[in-house]
């Protein structure tokens, strides 16, 4: 009997021990440190939009400019596919659905750099020579009828562009008003792309136009126009991160016309005219001209 009471109360000690020891656990402590961090990014904006506009810079017929005239064209390609340029036809006429044009628009978040190529390049040319053949007037020499002739004293470049830079803010600048502020004594309309090519090569006209290119958008800089190895022109601009991208670069063409009958240049656009139908040669004479436009727009790293 005493020995189940002592059993009896060593097991309730046993108890109350187990439960004493789990509320003393409980009340154990330990170091803890603790710390969390998030972060979230989305995709910077680009929204670059390029376009280029150049597959109608040039047309198959043109419009007369002679209200005594009683056609309504002066200029028509005996082949509907031929384009054509001549004696005063130009870029602005209402049968050429406009010049060579390239646009950049587009707030990128990124800084972009903006390049504008313009390659492919042939100049309408008839070359530096002497004696070549005066198709404008038939002489009678010795009882023959006969061409004389003529000297030919620089080369002759009669299609000229220009090329105008613009933006919605209404700023602009073009290549004939930089020539102009440069030399005041050039009263040209343009230049063939041979001209123009060495007016990016002169220091001058770019100290005059590069700062008018970047100052048309706060955030643009390093503008540059170098003419490459290729032969080809290029213009290019940085853009810092948040700039409005907004230019317009036009490429305009004109043949002028002899309107005071001065005949000035006669004997060479008729010596041309005549190259192209075949009835004369002149080496190293050209008839074709072309430019292409390509537009690159490169997120700078």
């Amino acid at each position: 009997m005493k020995k189940n009471k002592m059993m009896r109360i060593a097991s309730v000690l046993l108890v109350m021990t187990l439960i004493s020891t789990c509320a003393i656990s409980g009340t154990f402590a330990k170091y803890v440190t603790k710390v969390s961090g998030e972060d979230s990014a989305r995709v910077a904006k680009w929204g670059v939009v390029l376009t280029v506009s150049a597959g109608e810079a040039f047309a198959t017929q043109y419009e007369t400019h002679d209200d005594t005239y009683e056609g309504e064209y002066s200029v028509i390609a005996f082949n509907a596919e031929d384009k054509l340029v001549a004696p005063g036809t130009s870029s602005k006429d209402k049968d050429v659905d406009g010049d060579l044009v390239a646009t950049v628009m587009g707030t990128p978040e990124v800084a972009t750099r903006y390049t504008l190529k313009i390659e492919g390049l042939k100049d309408v040319l008839l070359p530096k020579k002497n004696g070549l053949t005066d198709y404008t007037e038939l002489k009678l020499v010795d009882g023959e009828y006969a061409y004389g002739t003529f000297d030919n004293s620089a080369d002759y470049t009669p299609v000229k562009w220009n090329l105008t830079v613009s933006n919605s803010n209404g700023k602009t600048v073009d290549l004939v008003t930089v020539a102009k502020q440069v030399n005041p004594n050039f009263n040209g309309i343009g230049f063939s792309f041979t001209e123009a090519k060495a007016l990016v090569n002169n220091q001058n006209a770019m100290n005059t136009l590069l700062p008018i290119l970047e100052g048309m958008a706060s955030g643009a800089s390093n503008a540059q126009v170098v003419v490459n190895d290729d032969g080809s022109i290029e213009i290019s601009m940085d853009f810092d991160p948040n700039t409005e991208m907004d230019y317009t670069f036009t490429l305009s063409w004109a043949w002028d016309f002899d309107d005071d009958g001065a005949g000035t240049y006669d004997k060479q656009d008729t010596l041309l005219g005549n190259i192209a139908a075949g009835v004369a040669t002149v080496e190293g004479a050209s008839t074709e001209i072309a430019a292409k436009l390509t537009a690159t727009a490169t997120q700078i790293d």
